[in-house]
């Protein structure tokens, strides 16, 4: 589980960054289980203001947009060796 969060995370900044013709942001908010919908709260405040209250997932899926000034970090690459040593490409032109 854990293990999986870093490299999503890594890949979803890669594509985000990259072509948007060949990404999808189309967000179905019909689902039936309680926190995959764009309006479901999280359990996460005061990472990016203090208003002490929960972040919505579309608040999070904007406030983690690779552009945005608020968000801490950035990945210094997106290369992903193994995955070429294996015949992968792993542009993002496409």
């Amino acid at each position: 589980f854990w293990v999986l969060h870093g490299t999503l995370d890594r890949l979803w900044h890669f594509k985000r960054l990259g072509n948007m013709q060949n990404y999808d942001e189309t967000w179905d908010p019909y689902h039936t289980c309680y926190g995959h919908n764009p309006t479901n709260f999280q359990p996460f405040k005061n990472l990016f203001d203090s208003d002490d209250r929960y972040y919505t997932n579309i608040e999070l899926y904007e406030y983690f947009r690779p552009h945005q000034e608020a968000l801490q970090y950035m990945y210094d690459n997106f290369q992903w060796p193994h995955c070429e040593l294996l015949g992968y490409e792993m542009s993002n032109k496409w």
